[in-house]
């Protein structure tokens, strides 16, 4: 980490990290990714018993709600990704008062406004092999971000900015990755970005849960998929 990220590591709700050394921890990684195994499955039950389980065994003061400082578990949450909005997480989170850390916050790159063409990456990049940077469904998600720049613009800020803030917003730690500093000073900044309620039902019409297409990853990733 940079001494910039130093020393903004206590002070700010994001967490930043120069550099991705584990495929589920941001988006500037080139490697394939692999299923986060930290996390349970995708049945609702599932993930309400091993929550429950962590705040239980892992967080000091468990009898009420974030009075612990132990270790929370890491999710992808994104403007992209918001599948635990709906699949009880996210609810059994705030139930026990439970941190999240929410890693690929910007969608593995795309809502930075950065990617414009499948030709943006380079041979050796996993997204490549990504369904959601594929064909149509790559256009489909470009028209999204497009929007998403949209209302960042009329705030004065990056489409990243926006995608920060949002996640910031629901409460979540968000650990995007990245290599250049210019980057990560442009990700501590979105600290400040204050989003109102018409914000927020902005960018809730342009990127409601469904908006993206493709799945999150390749078939022979999905069936091991566990956060």
């Amino acid at each position: 980490m940079t001494s910039l990220g130093r020393r903004v590591y206590g002070r700010v709700s994001i967490q930043l990290v120069r550099e991705s050394r584990e495929p589920h921890h941001g988006t500037a990684s080139t490697r394939r990714p692999g299923p986060d195994r930290r996390c349970p499955g995708p049945r609702p039950h599932g993930h309400e018993r091993l929550l429950r389980r962590h705040r239980r065994d892992r967080v000091p003061g468990h009898h009420r709600p974030g009075a612990g400082a132990g270790r929370h578990p890491a999710v992808e949450y994104s403007l992209f990704e918001r599948g635990i909005e709906h699949d009880g997480v996210l609810d059994t989170l705030k139930e026990l008062g439970i941190g999240l850390v929410a890693y690929s916050p910007l969608g593995r790159g795309f809502l930075s406004g950065a990617i414009t063409s499948p030709a943006d990456f380079t041979e050796d990049d996993w997204r490549r092999t990504d369904p959601r940077f594929q064909g149509e469904n790559f256009d489909r998600n470009l028209d999204v971000v497009r929007e998403v720049r949209r209302i960042a613009a009329e705030k004065n800020i990056t489409p990243g900015q926006l995608a920060l803030a949002w996640v910031q917003r629901q409460g979540a730690v968000a650990i995007p990755g990245t290599k250049r500093r210019r980057s990560l000073e442009e990700n501590v900044a979105a600290t400040e970005v204050t989003l109102t309620g018409a914000d927020l039902a902005a960018i809730e019409a342009v990127a409601p849960h469904g908006a993206v297409a493709g799945d999150r990853y390749a078939p022979e990733h999905m069936g091991t998929l566990g956060g």
